[in-house]
């Protein structure tokens, strides 16, 4: 009985070294230095154990390992919200639709076609309407009755407009002498430059009975 007081002094500064030891080891192993594994001794010069060694160790490294862990994990869903967030959806390629081209539908070379195929290119490439077309279809009508062969023997007029000299309409094509779509091209055009409308060219013909 003489000896269990100073026994249980030294039991007592073992503990308090380990906790002092457990405390270094912690805030070493956070700090990573390899330090933290010596053998730390209480300030009687009492060593610590193996086995209390390791538990501190391992009782303070979990939480570490552990945080390592999950740190990537982390790292790893940011990564990819951010990449679900970079990509975007693929525009949808715009799809241009292409006019038809009107079918005509009157026989090529007939006076019906030549009617038609003036009002529905005058309204297309100058935007003159049905008003303007009954100009023209009245003064092409005196001048050549809209056949595309007609000849002027007299003044060398040629087609459906009576180009003066024939050979003028070969800017709108090669085959001006029998083709009345060019004739009739070439025709609304010269009108549009000449008088500005086939109205305007109408009431000059009415006057001069020429254009």
């Amino acid at each position: 009985m003489k000896h269990s007081a100073p026994r249980r002094a030294r039991t007592s500064r073992g503990y308090a070294a380990l906790a002092v030891a457990t405390v270094a080891s912690a805030i070493l192993v956070l700090e990573g230095s390899p330090v933290a594994w010596a053998a730390p001794a209480d300030s009687a010069g009492v060593a610590i154990s193996t086995a209390q060694r390791a538990a501190a160790a391992g009782a303070m490294a979990l939480p570490v390992t552990t945080a390592a862990l999950a740190l990537p994990a982390r790292q790893s869903a940011a990564s990819a919200a951010a990449k679900a967030l970079a990509v975007k959806p693929k525009a949808k390629p715009v799809v241009v639709k292409k006019k038809k081209a009107a079918v005509a539908p009157y026989r090529f070379g007939t006076k019906k076609f030549n009617l038609w195929y003036a009002q529905t290119y005058m309204l297309a490439k100058y935007h003159w309407a049905f008003p303007q077309f009954a100009c023209l279809a009245r003064m092409w009508g005196k001048e050549s009755a809209w056949n595309q062969n007609a000849w002027n023997h007299a003044s060398g007029a040629r087609g459906i407009p009576q180009a003066q000299p024939g050979n003028k309409m070969s800017k709108f094509g090669k085959d001006w002498r029998t083709n009345p779509t060019v004739q009739i091209r070439w025709g609304l055009a010269y009108i549009r430059g000449t008088y500005g409308s086939p109205c305007s060219a109408w009431a000059f013909w009415q006057r001069h009975h020429w254009y």
